[in-house]
């Protein structure tokens, strides 16, 4: 029912007929004439491509949200008298050095300037096997340092840094329709139109289409008239010669 609800809303904001309504339209028509099967059976197709669709789109957002957990939210800070103190990543300037231990990972990008270890970089590259790190050698936020200490000088803040770049990449993709989807939507407006107009045509001229129905053959020598009456509105369609 949220798809449906979602649907309604739509279409009361943007004033434009979408699949959702055409949908609901359908199950209720079935209803009307005694077909309660086939409009359970349409809500049920109905309900289940939303539900997978919320699916979908919630596990996208927890594999984002699992991603930015990755990134650590506090750090080792050496002041310029040798002292340490643990502050928030975000306080962290270009220029910085931090103390990055054994099993910590590393909260922004930076250079080694003491130290050499082994960096897990699967965060980064998608690479299983940890990377050897010395003196001079980058490093990058959200790797995990496997072992030994560093000592690392920070070269970017945190909104600069290739993992939080590769996030945003990420959200951004989600966010950008692709050639197809863009069709279906486009095309979905003129669909739901043409249906509608054909429903409303066979509601209020039955006759016409059965005689089109059979004499289909004889269509060059005949015309179409359709006449209306004013009595309860109703309409007679048949066909005549010209």
């Amino acid at each position: 029912m949220a798809k449906a609800r979602e649907g309604i809303l739509d279409t009361i904001e943007t004033k434009k007929l979408n699949v959702e309504i055409l949908m609901i339209l359908a199950a209720l028509g079935s209803a009307l004439i005694g077909y309660w099967t086939e409009g359970a059976i349409l809500i049920f197709i109905f309900s289940l491509s939303g539900a997978l669709e919320t699916y979908t789109m919630n596990k996208s957002h927890k594999e984002i949200s699992a991603l930015m957990d990755l990134q650590p939210e506090e750090a080792t800070l050496i002041e310029a008298n040798g002292q340490e103190r643990r502050v928030g990543v975000s306080e962290l300037k270009i220029g910085d050095q931090i103390l990055i231990k054994t099993g910590e990972r590393v909260p922004s990008d930076g250079k080694i300037i003491k130290g050499h270890s082994n960096l897990d970089e699967a965060a980064i590259t998608g690479e299983s096997i940890p990377v050897s790190k010395t003196i001079n050698d980058e490093v990058f936020a959200g790797t995990v340092n496997l072992r030994g200490t560093l000592i690392v000088e920070l070269t970017k803040t945190q909104e600069e840094t290739l993992f939080n770049k590769i996030i945003l990449l990420v959200q951004s993709a989600q966010s950008v329709k692709s050639p197809s989807q863009q069709f279906i939507e486009k095309f979905e407006g003129r669909y739901v139109n043409v249906v509608l107009i054909g429903v409303l045509l066979m509601m209020f001229c039955p006759a016409l289409f059965t005689s089109l129905g059979l004499e289909g053959n004889h269509l060059s020598c005949h015309g179409i008239t359709c006449r209306g009456f004013s009595m309860r509105t109703r309409r007679i369609c048949y066909i005549s010669d010209f």
